[in-house]
């Protein structure tokens, strides 16, 4: 009987230590499978992460590059001021030319601007008569020899150069005195 005991101990004991292996190979299953997990939970973040900073840096440069459109767009003249003085210079080259047949009381006009559109001339009209000045428009062709279409925006008629001199002053543009 004493090698049946022992021999069913020794079984027993075998059986026993199994299920400590057992157990403690679950465990470590169990552990590397909590890690596999935070580490997945981190590998997502990570990516989540590094989507947002992606969608950060495409609306930032959205941004910057519509704030400098915005910028040429309205600065336009500082940028590119070549081609505004040339058409400047031919404009009033032209009206040099010009033999102007304008029915107005006084010696002496100031033509300020040119339009293509009557609307335009119409505002420029308006901005001038708030600002204090007397100031109209006319249709080039129908005021003068010139066959160019344009509205032509001036300011006066004054008595002489001088007044017209001293209402020149309070713009800042280049000018053309016209004696009627």
């Amino acid at each position: 009987m004493s090698k049946k005991t022992k021999e069913e101990k020794l079984n027993i004991l075998h059986d026993r230590l199994a299920e400590i292996k057992e157990k403690s190979i679950e465990k470590k299953e169990t552990e590397n499978l909590k890690a596999e997990n935070v580490n997945s939970e981190n590998d997502i973040k990570k990516l989540t992460h590094k989507k947002s900073n992606k969608k950060i840096w495409i609306w930032l440069f959205s941004i910057i590059l519509i704030i400098m459109c915005v910028y040429i767009y309205k600065n336009q003249d500082i940028i590119f001021p070549k081609e505004k003085k040339l058409k400047e210079e031919k404009n009033f080259k032209t009206n040099a030319k010009i033999k102007y047949n304008l029915n107005y009381v006084g010696d002496n006009i100031v033509l300020i601007e040119n339009f293509e559109n009557e609307n335009s001339a119409k505002a420029s009209v308006n901005n001038l008569r708030i600002k204090g000045f007397k100031s109209n428009y006319f249709f080039l062709p129908n005021k003068s020899n010139s066959t160019e279409e344009l509205y032509i925006v001036f300011i006066g008629p004054y008595d002489s150069v001088e007044e017209a001199n001293q209402w020149i002053q309070n713009i800042n543009k280049k000018v053309e005195i016209i004696k009627l």
